[in-house]
Order: structure tokens, then sequence, then C-alpha cells
């Protein structure tokens, strides 16, 4: 994605929560439910930067789950 990104460009990315009641872990098409500070580290070591993050909660069958949401700007050339 920062390959591709113009400077200056911004990316927003929704990626599964661990330890929610709709347990990610155990879904086999979730390969990386990562928890918010690696995301962020992810983030920062491929070079983006201004990275803001939320959270997206709702109620499933299963129990309450949550995503995370990340916000980052490449830096302009």
């Amino acid at each position: 994605m920062f390959r591709i990104l113009k400077p200056g460009g911004v990316i927003y990315m929704e990626v599964p929560a661990p330890d929610t009641a709709c347990q990610h872990e155990a879904n086999r098409n979730h390969y990386s439910v990562l928890t918010r500070t690696t995301w962020m580290q992810l983030l920062s070591r491929v070079g983006f930067d201004g990275i803001e993050t939320g959270d997206i909660t709702f109620n499933m069958p299963a129990g309450p789950d949550t995503y995370y949401t990340f916000d980052a700007r490449k830096p302009d050339a």
C-alpha cells in the first residue's frame, strides 16, 4: 500500500480486533488478527505517519465485536 500510494496520500483500514466474542483468531479467512499496537507499529515501520486510530463496535449474535480503524498518511516527497 505504501509503495503505490502517492506522496501525501491517505489510507483507511478496518481490521478485526483480537479477543472478541466473534473469535476472529479462529476464522480461517483471518490470517493476521493483530493488536492495535502491532498494527500501528507496522504502519509506522513502512513509513506512514500521522496515524490515527479508532474503533467500530457492534453487536453480533455471538456477542460484542470490534474492528480497529486506521487513517495513515504517506509523507510528501
